[in-house]
């Protein structure tokens, strides 16, 4: 079959490692290509504006409960259920608002703790406007070919609370804030660390190597 195969492009090393790992005939590295996925058209345009709206963020008052989202799908491997714990544990409700998950309410991992609010499945565009007025993006997913809102998050000075796992450590380059996977004692501290934090220090990164003109470049000289 790798005769038919002239390139693939994968997005990540960690994509790449595991493509080679479990399928045999991928093996030759010259088949697997690196290629940084660019932002959407839509974030790019309306990402000033996110930015603007963002300024208020510099002056935030401190001590002030956190406003987090996660920005994805519900499947097991998104790990949503992660957050079971807040069913029954009140200790950080000093500390965070709220936690938007874009999930149906019915999947909602904590039903009992009023921490947790479910939207259900947003929008692109309605999620790009939750960027606006959040304090931080939380990612629990276990396995990633990417993570688009990682690079998103980065690229609006909006910090990350994510698992310590090759996939995050590749992908979050700045502002990022890891604890050890599946431990809620660490996911604690992270959390209280991030309230005690000046979130004012984290700067919009400007990713260059994500524009479609170097994802372009890039292609064309792959063929």
């Amino acid at each position: 079959m790798s005769t038919h195969i002239k390139n693939i492009y994968v997005q990540t090393r960690v994509m790449r490692s595991g493509l080679t790992l479990n399928l045999s005939f991928l093996r030759k590295k010259s088949q697997l290509s690196l290629l940084d996925n660019p932002l959407s058209l839509n974030f790019i345009a309306k990402r000033p504006a996110i930015l603007n709206a963002r300024l208020s963020f510099k002056h935030r008052r401190p001590k002030k409960a956190l406003t987090l989202l996660y920005p994805s799908a519900f499947y097991l491997h998104k790990n949503h259920d992660f957050l079971k714990f807040l069913d029954s544990d009140k200790s950080l409700d000093l500390y965070i608002d709220k936690i938007i998950l874009t999930i149906d309410p019915d999947l909602n991992p904590a039903p009992r703790s009023r921490l947790i609010q479910c939207t259900g499945v947003l929008s692109y565009n309605k999620i790009l406007e939750l960027y606006r007025s959040i304090d931080c993006i939380v990612y629990l997913s276990q396995k990633e070919s990417l993570g688009l809102p990682l690079i998103e998050a980065q690229s609006l000075g909006i910090p990350i609370i994510c698992p310590d796992l090759p996939y995050s450590r590749e992908v979050c380059k700045i502002g990022t804030f890891f604890y050890q996977n599946e431990n809620i004692d660490d996911f604690k501290r992270v959390i209280l660390e991030v309230f005690s934090n000046n979130l004012s220090q984290f700067s919009p990164a400007y990713l260059a190597d994500n524009s479609w003109q170097v994802f372009c470049s890039k292609l064309k000289d792959f063929n």
